[in-house]
């Protein structure tokens, strides 16, 4: 029980060894604002995140999985920030194994994914109802995939209303053939900056009717 931490900032850093988190581990659940930066990030051994885990008083993710290179599933029912605001999650995930965004993955509260998912090699799947930055506003969403060779589709429906700059968001995602219908971006907010939004999807064929970057 470690309820009642309010910074885990490095707290299990290159534990290289690490390969299991627990159920019914209990990491900053009694606390808010909680601080996980670089949490796990180096742990090269850690294969999952399980169902249920609560990180939900999180507001700060930065780097806080990065480099967990055997990462490969994030569980049903895993809260992050949930119970805060404009979370930062910038380079949460970066160059993990995760194979895939599990449906109803919940990090609504996000306000910056800046790198987030970026150079996830591994990554095939985006899954329906995956709700990125839905409750903030201004979003950064720069280079957050960028680098996903393996991704192939952006689902139908895959809402990053929210998002004012997708610098790079895509770039390189080399298997990237399908945007889905109804996928929104941006389209919440004003002055957005899509450059290189696409850049070296050598896969992508069509963009869809209706597809709105106004």
């Amino acid at each position: 029980d470690m309820s009642q931490g309010s910074s885990f900032a490095s707290a299990f850093q290159s534990c290289s060894s690490l390969a299991t988190i627990g159920s019914g581990v209990l990491l900053g659940t009694a606390s808010s604002g909680v601080d996980f930066s670089y949490l796990f990030k180096n742990c090269g051994s850690l294969a999952a995140l399980p169902a249920g885990l609560d990180l939900s008083k999180g507001d700060t993710f930065t780097s806080a999985f990065q480099s967990c290179g055997s990462l490969a599933t994030i569980g049903t029912g895993v809260l992050l920030g949930t119970a805060s605001t404009s979370v930062n999650f910038t380079k949460v995930f970066r160059a993990t194994g995760i194979t895939e965004l599990p449906a109803g993955l919940d990090m609504s509260q996000g306000g910056t994914f800046q790198g987030a998912f970026q150079n996830c090699l591994s990554l095939t799947t985006i899954g329906t109802g995956v709700l990125l930055g839905t409750a903030s506003s201004s979003v950064d969403f720069s280079y957050s995939f960028n680098g996903c060779s393996a991704l192939t589709a952006l689902p139908a429906g895959l809402d990053m209303s929210q998002g004012s700059s997708f610098f790079s968001a895509f770039e390189s995602c080399s298997s990237l053939a399908t945007i889905g219908t109804g996928v929104l971006l941006g389209t919440a907010a004003s002055s957005v900056n899509f450059s290189s939004i696409f850049k070296s999807c050598t896969n992508l064929v069509t963009l869809p009717a209706n597809l709105n970057l106004s």
